[in-house]
């Protein structure tokens, strides 16, 4: 079908297999911040519907930390609005982990 298919990565850095998943964990990632993971040993999944690229989100979410620049930009009518271009390099930190962290307590 021509999915691209993820293991566990030694170095997480370098993983798209979330950290709290098993060693045999496959993961699927899409282009807009998609994910899907499935950890057989621990009989869980994850699934993050995302779409970094679609910008309505940004007007609706507001600004989350005004301190953080680079994901703001001011558009035309002068207003700073939160973009999602790095949406991919920053899901795990804001989503993927916390998700983790919810399913390591069950």
């Amino acid at each position: 079908m021509g999915y691209l298919c993820y293991s566990k990565q030694p170095d997480q850095t370098f993983s798209e297999v979330p950290a709290y998943f098993g060693e045999r964990t496959i993961a699927l990632n899409g282009f807009t911040g998609n994910h899907f993971s499935v950890d057989p040993e621990k009989n869980q999944f994850m699934i993050l519907l995302a779409n970094r690229i679609h910008n309505r989100a940004t007007t609706v979410t507001g600004r989350a930390n005004p301190e953080d620049k680079t994901e703001i930009i001011r558009w035309n009518d002068g207003k700073d609005y939160i973009v999602s271009q790095n949406f991919v390099y920053t899901k795990d930190k804001f989503l993927k982990n916390h998700i983790g962290n919810i399913l390591d307590s069950y």
